[in-house]
């Protein structure tokens, strides 16, 4: 899956001033991405059906699959609520050292893969963000690499734009480093997003064929 920005969902930042509110009043959504949670939900109630079936006949057999699929659902179910539903963030000022320290530590966490820091000339800045909101963004974009085979290393690329006014955050991943996309996927990618843009920010991914993909989230510099 390719993802860029989407449209029309968070206003933009004033110069010098802090990301929009957020108010809980409406969140907008992808149908698509609502087709793809339909999907995923159809699946693993498909899934559950089938091994309650089975779990009449065999019931120690089918005992831990039910358990797995039970957790599966739960935790998609969380995921396709926090897409659907209002957010309210609580912003605080972090350096950018710290946000690129916790999107390091996602990647590192995600399989073992190693990264290398690449820094362009920059002043210090500060970003008005949620910590929470966007530790779990990093966190479901990362996700993505713990089911692909470790041992790789992840360019972590930070240059601000021109201006000063904000801070591009890129993991060029190797090739193959990226799994075959899936609907749940795609909702995990699309929660990622929203966190992102409620936060001023946008994400998206560039795929460059046999040269790898990568990953950029670019936000908003305060100071």
């Amino acid at each position: 899956m390719t993802a860029g920005p989407a449209k029309g969902r968070v206003p933009a930042v004033p110069d010098g001033g802090a990301p929009p509110a957020a108010t809980g009043q409406f969140v907008v959504v992808v149908p698509e991405v609502v087709d793809s949670i339909g999907h995923v939900l159809g699946n693993l109630f498909q899934r559950l059906y089938h091994l309650v079936e089975v779990a009449r006949t065999d019931g120690a057999g089918a005992a831990e699959d039910l358990t797995t699929t039970t957790r599966h659902l739960e935790g998609f179910l969380r995921t396709a609520l926090d897409y659907l539903c209002p957010t309210t963030l609580t912003y605080q000022d972090l350096s950018i050292e710290d946000v690129v320290d916790g999107w390091r530590h996602q990647i590192g966490e995600a399989g073992g893969w190693g990264v290398r820091t690449e820094v362009e000339p920059r002043r210090p800045g500060v970003l008005r963000v949620d910590p929470a909101a966007l530790r779990r963004s990093f966190a479901l974009i990362a996700t993505r690499l713990s089911r692909c085979a470790d041992g790789g290393v992840v360019r972590l690329r930070i240059a601000t734009a021109p201006g000063d006014r904000a801070v591009a955050v890129s993991a060029l991943l190797p090739p193959g480093a990226v799994d075959v996309g899936s609907s749940e996927r795609e909702v995990e990618w699309a929660l990622a997003e929203k966190l992102i843009e409620l936060q001023g920010g946008t994400l998206r991914e560039v795929r460059h064929g046999a040269g790898g993909t990568t990953w950029e989230i670019v936000l908003p510099v305060q100071s």
